[in-house]
């Protein structure tokens, strides 16, 4: 899950999964972390240190840019969250958000920042034992974003936490009226690391059958909260949901059981 995906739609059962999982986040802060979650800037998974410094926010607007500063090897990388962040932007508020490179003094440009540390090592299918990976900082103020990590997944986990500092319409799937305030993001300064290196989610899709849509969903809103890690309970008694060539049989009979049950998305009008 370390390289971004395209953002869908939320699934019922996929919202009901993850509300669960942002409450278990928050209870499990210590106090002074709940003190920040309660600041009202709703932040899931609380992030490691906010400093909210009381400025004036940041204004996302027409005019608005994202500067993508990183080594060449890495570039591509970059780019891919960079693509990612103008799409999620622009989708709610209509903006062409263009990607090039930083100007000094710009005002209003969302700034990427990819600074390596020989002490992090990434590699796009190596392990997840390094919470360094992970980490970013991000600076919000007046005038521009500044989100810097030492990895491509770094600066993706901090276009999460950068998503949600601005008004919830922001993750609307269509063109949204713009709020009485402004597509803001209030000054804060943020450091965060995750304490575990590996956090997964597992999907049971052998005893309750899920459209390959929605299985997405769910990988794309588990990114969301900064997961890592995705679990797929693939065979069961109920069925098996593997195809293999050889045996295709064992989908095409496999798939379900004697009684016959139908694939999830049937059943929704039937079922209570």
């Amino acid at each position: 899950m370390n390289s971004p995906r395209r953002r869908r739609p939320v699934a019922l059962t996929t919202t009901i999964t993850l509300g669960v999982l942002a409450v278990s986040l928050v209870a499990g802060c210590t106090p002074e972390e709940k003190d920040v979650a309660s600041a009202g800037l709703g932040l899931v998974p609380v992030p490691t240190d906010v400093r909210v410094d009381g400025g004036g926010a940041f204004v996302l607007d027409a005019d608005s840019t994202i500067a993508l500063v990183t080594p060449e090897v890495m570039a591509p990388d970059v780019h891919h969250v960079g693509e990612e962040l103008a799409e999620h932007l622009g989708t709610a508020t209509g903006f062409d958000l263009p990607l090039g490179p930083a100007v000094d003094g710009a005002v209003g440009e969302i700034r990427l920042e990819l600074v390596p540390d020989t002490e992090v090592v990434w590699e796009r299918d190596g392990l997840l034992d390094d919470t360094g990976v992970d980490a970013y900082e991000l600076t919000v103020d007046d005038e521009q974003i500044v989100l810097t990590a030492t990895s491509p997944p770094g600066l993706f986990r901090g276009v999460q936490t950068l998503r949600q500092l601005f008004p919830a319409q922001i993750d609307a799937t269509t063109v949204q009226e713009e709020p009485a305030g402004g597509w803001t993001a209030p000054a804060v300064t943020i450091s965060d690391e995750p304490r575990f290196a590996y956090r997964g989610a597992m999907l049971d899709v052998a005893r309750r059958f899920y459209p390959v849509e929605s299985v997405k969903r769910f990988i794309d809103h588990a990114s969301t909260y900064k997961l890592n890690a995705l679990h797929l309970h693939l065979t069961d008694d109920q069925g098996w949901r593997i195809a293999v060539d050889a045996l295709p049989e064992l989908t095409e009979v496999g798939s379900t059981t004697q009684e016959g049950w139908e694939p999830r998305s049937r059943q929704a009008t039937a079922r209570p």
